[in-house]
C-alpha cells in the first residue's frame, strides 16, 4: 500500500487530513505531528530546516508516494532546501494558498501567520507587485492556544480582536498557519462578516490530487487507511485530534534523536 505522507509541527496538519478525507476519500496516509518540538514559529530557520528533514526522512522510510507539507513555516521558510532534500513529490500548502488567495481577493489582501514565517518574507516577496494591497501580520498566540486545547475558549475571541480588530479594510485574509482553520469561529469574530478567510489546506489537498491523478498515481478503489505518529505526548494528541477529525485516534510514540 503506498501512503501520502503529511507533517506538521503538532494539530495543524490536521486541518490537510479533513481536505483529504473529503477530497481523496480512497487515499491513505501517514501523519506526523512534531508536538514535542512546537511551536515552530519561535524556532531559527536552521532548526526548522532540521526538523522537517527529520520528517521527511521518516515519511519516505514509510513507502509515502507523495508528501504534503502541512505548516505554514515549514512551506514559507525552508521548502526550497525540502525540495532537494527529498526524493519523491513534495506540496508545500503555502504556494497554492497564496494563488487560490490572490485570484479571490478584490482590493486588499491580509496574511496571518507565524513570527517565523512573517520574519522568513515569503509572503511579502510572493504577494509584491500583485496590484494588491496587502499586509502580512504575526499572530503568535494562537498556536499555542490550539495546542493547549483552548480553540474553543472564549478567550480565543478578545485575542483574535486584538491582534486582527483594525484589518476591517482587507476583504481576503489567508490563514497562513494550517492551526489558523481550527479558531475561524473567533477570526470570524474579530473581523468584517464579509472578509473571506482563505485556508491553504484545500489548495494544498488539490494540487495534491492533480499531481496524483496527472501522474497516474491515485487510488480508486482501496479503502482509506491511517496511521498517525507524534513526538509528544500521544494520549493529549488522541484526544485533540479525535475531537478536531470526528472519530477515535490512536497515534504512536516517533522517538527522535534529539527531541527537545
Amino acid at each position: 500500500m503506498s501512503y501520502i505522507g503529511v507533517f506538521d509541527s503538532g494539530l495543524g496538519g490536521l486541518t490537510t487530513i479533513r481536505a483529504m478525507q473529503q477530497l481523496m476519500p480512497s487515499e491513505s496516509f501517514i501523519y506526523v505531528g512534531d508536538t514535542a518540538r512546537l511551536p515552530y514559529g519561535e524556532k531559527s530557520t536552521s532548526e526548522i530546516l532540521k526538523y522537517a528533514m527529520q520528517m521527511v526522512d521518516f515519511l519516505q522510510g514509510h513507502d509515502v508516494k507523495l508528501i504534503i507539507v502541512a505548516c505554514g513555516t515549514v512551506s514559507s521558510t525552508v521548502m526550497d532546501e525540502l525540495c532537494e532534500y527529498c526524493k519523491i513529490p513534495i506540496i508545500d500548502v503555502v504556494r497554492p494558498g497564496i494563488e487560490f488567495a490572490i485570484k479571490s481577493a478584490k482590493d486588499k489582501l491580509a496574511v496571518i501567520a507565524t513570527a517565523a514565517t512573517v520574519r522568513g518574507g515569503f509572503f511579502q516577496q510572493a504577494l509584491k507587485g500583485r496590484h494588491l494591497q496587502f499586509e502580512v501580520r504575526a499572530c503568535p498566540l494562537f498556536v499555542p492556544l490550539i495546542e493547549n486545547g483552548m480553540a474553543e475558549h472564549p478567550i480565543t475571541v478578545p485575542i483574535a480582536k486584538l491582534y486582527l480588530s483594525d484589518l476591517t479594510e482587507a476583504d481576503t485574509i489567508v490563514l497562513g498557519c494550517t492551526h489558523y482553520p481550527l479558531i475561524t469561529h473567533a477570526i470570524k469574530k474579530a473581523v468584517a462578516s464579509d472578509t473571506k478567510l482563505i485556508d491553504m489546506s484545500l489548495a494544498a489537498v488539490k494540487t495534491a490530487l492533480t499531481h496524483l491523478e496527472t501522474s497516474n498515481m491515485s487510488n480508486s478503489s482501496k479503502p482509506q487507511s491511517q496511521q498517525f505518529y507524534v513526538s509528544g505526548n500521544t494520549s493529549q494528541f488522541d484526544r485533540q485530534a479525535s475531537k478536531i477529525l470526528k472519530t477515535p485516534i490512536t497515534s504512536k510514540k516517533i522517538f527522535w534523536s534529539n527531541p527537545k
